[in-house]
């Protein structure tokens, strides 16, 4: 997926950073045209919590 969407590194294809950049980018998405989602939260157990919820307040905003 990454060669076909001419990526070099997982970050160019992924949402990292901070709650607030992550989010930002994911509104970058959505004004972008983007309608489906689909993410895999990484860190510790309470990071991926954390992901789950901030994506979750996202959705139900937009």
């Amino acid at each position: 997926m990454m060669e076909r969407e001419g990526a070099k590194e997982p970050a160019d294809v992924g949402l990292l950073g901070t709650k607030e950049h992550v989010l930002e980018q994911l509104h970058a998405l959505h004004q972008a045209g983007v309608t489906e989602f689909s993410g895999a939260p990484t860190g510790t157990s309470q990071e991926r919590a954390d992901a789950i919820d901030a994506l979750m307040q996202y959705a139900h905003h937009h």
